[in-house]
């Protein structure tokens, strides 16, 4: 063992999560493979998880997994065990994201809101939606707008809440006086805008949203491409994709790749390395922000599940939808189709 992979496994706490954990593999540490249920053993990998989407990973080792079928937030814990966070007003919970005042925002697009659940007494109450499917214009309070199929949240360098409504295909912004601002997107899907005002673009089905040093980045689900807008102009701009669904580009400019469906975002490596859960192609892709190079970091594009603790690459993903980059320098991944969470080292990972 390396004497930097020694300090991870001190930070995070527990042997029995860490052992077996070296760069470039991936090891399962929530769920049972191919088994969906909702029964929770005395640890992680001895529970059932049922579609596990958004992933959200606090800086004391907890990570918090949106069980999406079985309408619970979960809390994984750093000593390998789990346990029920919210498990009540819930319908299909996804996206996920630490306000850093205690709180865990969370997005249900069927249920049509934002809530927040304060992690020291797990009571959660709505932020934004009435829980009417609608549209709502810009300027109206958040707790009054109808909104439709909300998927990702995520919070602002200031404070301030974003969240992909995709079903309006657009980006939306919560305002400290608590109205709503729309901040990319026209309310009808497209494409066009590239390198103007992002209030002016359209997106199509914005399905993953996550900050990293001035900028927000989207998964432009429905056009395969990921979008990002610079906060200090709200310009938006194409960094990977070219719009046509498929499966090339490693090693090369990630504005030439091809993607499919790319949904959750992550950020790590001091925000030097945006991750993205190519859900249509069973991979995980890395784009590099200061080369702009793409390469694959986990998946083999099969979905037929192959075992653990294998080689990330060699690994058979089954559309995966939801990212989670830990301080500890760990990527989190939801392997949805197999209701599994697995994880991976990162830090110690060169990229092109």
């Amino acid at each position: 063992m390396t004497g930097a992979l020694a300090l991870l496994v001190g930070a995070c706490g527990d042997p029995v999560v860490i052992i077996g954990d070296s760069p470039g593999t991936l090891r399962i540490v929530a769920g049972i493979p191919d088994v969906a249920g909702d029964s929770l053993g005395d640890r992680a990998l001895e529970s059932m998880l049922n579609l596990p989407q958004g992933l959200a990973a606090a800086d004391d080792g907890t990570v918090y997994i949106s069980d999406r079928d079985n309408a619970r937030i979960l809390e994984l814990r750093a000593d390998g065990t789990i346990a029920v966070l919210v498990d009540e007003n819930l319908r299909v919970p996804d996206g996920l994201s630490l306000d850093g005042r205690g709180g865990l925002l969370l997005a249900d697009p069927f249920d049509q809101r934002i809530q927040r659940v304060d992690l020291a007494t797990g009571d959660m109450v709505p932020i934004a939606g009435t829980g009417q499917r609608g549209t709502s214009p810009d300027s109206v309070d958040a707790l009054e707008a109808a909104l439709t199929t909300p998927s990702d949240v995520a919070v602002g360098p200031d404070g301030r809440v974003y969240f992909a409504e995709t079903g309006t295909h657009r980006v939306r912004r919560i305002e400290p006086d608590g109205v709503l601002v729309t901040v990319a997107g026209r309310g009808t899907p497209g494409f066009s805008g590239d390198g103007g005002p992002a209030r002016q673009a359209f997106l199509s089905e914005p399905a993953g949203l996550v900050f990293g040093e001035g900028v927000l980045y989207i998964s432009d689900s429905g056009n395969n491409r990921i979008m990002a807008i610079q906060l200090r102009d709200s310009l938006i701009t194409t960094i990977a994709g070219v719009g046509t669904p498929g499966f090339a580009g490693d090693g090369g400019p990630a504005t030439d790749a091809l993607l499919d469906h790319p949904t959750a975002l992550a950020i790590a490596n001091n925000a030097a390395v945006l991750y993205i859960a190519d859900t249509g192609n069973h991979r995980i892709r890395a784009v590099n922000l200061a080369t702009g190079t793409i390469s694959t970091i986990a998946g083999n594009g099969t979905e037929e599940f192959n075992g653990d603790l294998l080689p990330a690459g060699a690994t058979a993903l089954a559309s995966p939808r939801g990212l989670g980059a830990s301080a500890f320098g760990l990527l989190y991944i939801s392997d949805s189709g197999h209701h599994v969470v697995r994880r991976t080292p990162i830090a110690f990972q060169g990229l092109p």
